[in-house]
């Protein structure tokens, strides 16, 4: 009876030895929907504005690149803006020019024309 006796206690402290602690963690698996993201165009990350596994929703920024070739390029067309409206101008003050000659010239025509008429009706 002394046996039995010890070999419960054996059983039940065998038992209360083998219980799991508490981790926090679950078995098993999740589904997902995997999102395959990238950036439209090829550059540095600067900085990543997400953790690992925290749910965005569509228009959330996610990370931001390196803007420099974009800042450089943005640069360049607003010079070549300004070149080109210079240009413009230069062309718009030539024109200008050009007219105030071509109305200086046609002045010129009509007094030529006139001074001919009065000299032709002078010798007649």
């Amino acid at each position: 009876m002394r046996s039995r006796h010890a070999l419960l206690l054996f059983v039940l402290l065998s038992l209360a030895a083998c219980e799991k602690p508490e981790s926090g963690h679950w078995l098993g698996y999740i589904e997902g929907e995997p999102a395959l993201i990238a950036p439209p165009q090829a550059g540095w990350i600067t900085s990543l504005d997400v953790a690992r596994g925290t749910q965005v929703k569509a228009g959330d920024s996610l990370f931001t690149l390196d803007a420099t070739r974009e800042i450089a390029a943005r640069d360049n067309a607003v010079a070549a803006i300004t070149a080109t409206k210079e240009q413009a101008q230069q062309a718009e003050s030539q024109f200008s020019k050009a007219q105030a000659s071509a109305a200086e010239i046609e002045a010129d025509i009509m007094r030529a024309q006139k001074e001919l008429a009065r000299q032709g009706a002078r010798f007649r």
